[in-house]
């Protein structure tokens, strides 16, 4: 079986980073109070680009490199206390090690921002606002690791890895969104046919790219009719403050958009004093998303995407999960392409054993 576990590293460490001197850090998340896993954690090192996500078990791994050795791990989560860990503490260890998290207990039942208290509608209006100055308004790039998995009644059957590469003009209405895949790595019987054609009653038209930018919509403004971020939209839309949690010292305020309107329906996880997004869980037609951010560098980036959905034939139908995780941010020196199609269809990508074996090597 492949290693459910991601990685991502940011500012070009994605093809040099492993070749050298290294050493893989395991371990699991776990909440300090009941036991149980926490996923979807940011686990950092301080002061570089270099960490990774725990999966939904709770466990991560994460290769260090002899130069940063001497540093400490920084790990973050929705609802928890943030902690610093020594690295050379925890690489030391002859077994697997656990980290716990203490949960964050907040007593608020409304929204505060800046000392006053506000309706969770002034609240997104003022997170809207402050989009330029939280979210990259100059292009970028970003290079995703996707982890397709095909159930059948709930058993795994089919997996598809992939390193996808990203151009984004930024977080401004309008702006430019293209993908294409650099690598592919398969396990397991694909159940659909890759090359009948989009004719073929067995056709796999499953790209991972639309995932990446689908739920990503900060910034679009009034050009997306289905997003919350649609000032216009905004305005119509019926909102009620869920709970109240924090995340990377900061509160976060968890509010809930109008489904019963609105094709584009969701929760959103704001903060009050950083007025960020840091979660915004999204219903889009037949999908869910849930989408999560970190800061890395002053600005908000994705560092977590999962999408879930049904996919079928006359024959059988599927449940589809989507993981992906940020591998790379890159800017100022950025990469600017269009999209091409063709670069985003899995079936035309080769499998380059090499690649796979010295970046992403299995357990």
């Amino acid at each position: 079986m492949r290693s459910s576990t991601i990685f991502f590293t940011v500012l070009g460490l994605v093809s040099s980073f492993f070749t050298f001197g290294q050493q893989r850090l395991a371990s699991s998340i776990v909440d300090a109070d009941s036991g149980k896993p926490v996923p979807y954690a940011n686990v950092s090192v301080a002061n570089s680009g270099i960490g990774t996500a725990s999966d939904e078990s709770g466990s991560f791994q994460l290769q260090v490199p002899q130069g940063i050795r001497g540093g400490r791990i920084n790990i973050s989560c929705i609802g928890y206390i943030n902690r610093s860990l020594s690295i050379d503490s925890l690489l030391g260890l002859q077994e697997k090690p656990t980290v716990k998290l203490k949960p964050a207990t907040e007593y608020l039942n409304e929204v505060v921002v800046k000392g006053k208290q506000v309706t969770p509608k002034e609240l997104l209006d003022q997170v809207v606002e402050s989009i330029p100055k939280n979210y990259s308004q100059q292009p970028f790039n970003i290079t995703f690791y996707s982890k397709i998995s095909l159930f059948d009644d709930n058993k795994k059957i089919y997996t598809v890895e992939s390193v996808i590469s990203t151009y984004r003009d930024g977080y401004v209405p309008g702006a430019l969104n293209a993908s294409k895949i650099l690598q592919k790595r398969e396990t397991g019987v694909n159940p659909f046919a890759n090359t009948g054609g989009k004719d073929s009653e067995d056709y796999f038209p499953y790209s991972p790219v639309f995932d990446v930018f689908l739920p990503d919509q900060i910034g679009v403004g009034s050009g997306n009719i289905h997003s919350v971020f649609n000032p216009e939209l905004l305005k119509k839309l019926k909102l009620e403050l869920d709970d109240v949690s924090s995340f990377d010292k900061d509160t976060v305020c968890v509010i809930r958009y109008d489904p019963s309107k609105e094709k584009y329906t969701g929760i959103i996880y704001a903060t009050s004093n950083s007025l960020a997004v840091v979660k915004h869980v999204i219903k889009i037609g037949n999908k869910n998303y849930e989408i999560y951010y970190k800061k890395f560098n002053g600005l908000y980036y994705p560092y977590l995407i999962r999408a879930e959905s049904i996919m079928g034939t006359k024959k059988a139908s599927y449940k589809v999960l989507n993981e992906i995780v940020l591998i790379e941010v890159k800017k100022p020196a950025v990469d600017v392409f269009k999209l091409d199609i063709s670069k985003t269809d899995l079936s035309k990508v080769k499998y380059d054993a090499e690649y796979w074996k010295v970046n992403f090597p299995e357990k």
